[in-house]
């Protein structure tokens, strides 16, 4: 899944720390565990307006909160001959000190079997399952606890022509499920195919072309008909995607696409774009590195208003490694997000436009080769044409990490 507008990031950020821990455990234990805490303070939880009655609108006089999560895995990773198996369970407990309402513990898992016949045939079948609160970016039911809960399934197969050159085929299964009805970006099933051909060169370089075919259904259509909402889609992909090693502190990683979308009953819905994105990351030295990433995605956006929403991201993110075991962090951001598409009956509509710029630095300190820990401060700001989806908030956490 590409986009989801209603990802809380804080939160998003503490299940990346996490992943910092995981892949700090010893290599060498089948079996292995990891543990993780974790303290947010955001003073605009439901992203309210400036000038809102918060009062009125969510029941306290602040839409601040402190959200605590407690995170426990377990991870097996073993290879028996040329088969390897890899799984992961974590459950993530979230804690909400004003709006407990919002509380609720998810259990995520990732199963992965590496298969192999010949040195020549070899894939992978695996399916993986998170859960993640949704944030009130544009979710703006506040008396609701939503979270999102997708499931990835696929089975894939890769045969070597040569040494250089590989054809790929896979089957790809997608589940999106959300606690609450989102009319916007609805739950749905998808089911797709993919062939592709990649391109390996002698300095880990690598090219590739691929093409998905798919077909989906909506899992709410409950008065679909009456809001214009389609019941399923059929979509097409043909990407390129290019990794070049420039130096070895140096590279750029590319993909650019072609998406077109079709909607069952409501043909008026539909959408088709160019999407991709880059990142290029630069060495300056040894512990000093810069990323420079720009993307382009297009997704679903169903309203009165809009068949579709194109964001476009900006985004520069330096590294310093001031010790061995302490690393700073900084995030520039800039997102453009429009809102297309004639709508049956409402062409005269507003198109939306929002424009957000975030600013995030970040600490890094691990003491020990299995114990971390993570500090940050982030500011984010948005303004939109669509007065309620304007806000401004302020965050910072720390987040605690360990895996033996």
């Amino acid at each position: 899944m590409k986009s989801r507008g209603f990802c809380f990031r804080s939160i998003c950020v503490l299940s990346i720390g996490l992943t910092v821990g995981l892949a700090k455990a010893n290599p060498n234990d089948a079996l292995q565990f990891f543990a993780g805490y974790g303290v947010v303070y955001d003073d605009n939880l439901f992203r309210l307006r400036p000038g809102t009655n918060a009062q009125q609108t969510i029941g306290r006089d602040s839409a601040a909160e402190t959200i605590k999560t407690a995170t426990a895995a377990v991870g097996f990773d073993k290879k028996y001959g040329l088969q390897r198996i890899r799984a992961r369970l974590t459950a993530v407990d979230y804690q909400y000190q004003n709006f407990d309402y919002l509380d609720f513990t998810a259990l995520n898992f990732v199963g992965l079997v590496n298969w192999s016949f010949t040195p020549k045939a070899s894939g992978v079948v695996g399916i993986d399952r998170q859960q993640l609160p949704s944030g009130f970016e544009d979710f703006k039911r506040y008396t609701i606890r939503n979270q999102a809960t997708v499931i990835n399934g696929r089975a894939e197969g890769f045969y070597e022509l040569d040494g250089a050159w590989q054809v790929t085929g896979a089957f790809l299964h997608l589940d999106v499920k959300n606690a609450a009805t989102i009319i916007q970006q609805r739950a749905f099933t998808r089911e797709s195919v993919q062939v592709g051909l990649k391109r390996t060169f002698g300095s880990e370089s690598e090219v590739a072309y691929r093409i998905r075919s798919g077909s989906g259904d909506y899992s709410d259509t409950a008065n679909s008909a009456a809001a214009f909402l389609p019941n399923g889609f059929d979509d097409i992909e043909n990407e390129f995607q290019l990794k070049l090693v420039i130096t070895p502190k140096s590279s750029l990683a590319a993909r650019i696409s072609y998406l077109q979308k079709k909607f069952h009953n409501f043909a008026f819905r539909d959408y088709s774009g160019i999407t991709g994105d880059a990142t290029f990351i630069w060495g300056l030295t040894d512990r000093t590195s810069i990323q420079f990433i720009a993307s382009s995605l297009l997704s679903d956006y169903q309203t009165t208003y809009s068949n579709s929403v194109r964001a476009v991201r900006y985004a520069i993110m330096p590294t310093i490694q001031i010790k061995e075991k302490v690393a700073v962090k900084l995030r520039q951001e800039y997102v453009q997000r429009s809102f297309d598409g004639v709508v049956s009956g409402f062409s005269s509509a507003l198109k939306r436009d929002d424009n957000t710029h975030l600013t995030r630095v970040s600490v890094d300190w691990d003491p020990r080769e299995q114990l971390g820990f993570s500090f940050w401060f982030q500011k984010e700001r948005r303004e939109s044409n669509y007065g309620d989806f304007s806000y401004s908030s302020k965050s910072v956490g720390i987040l605690a990490r360990t895996s033996f």
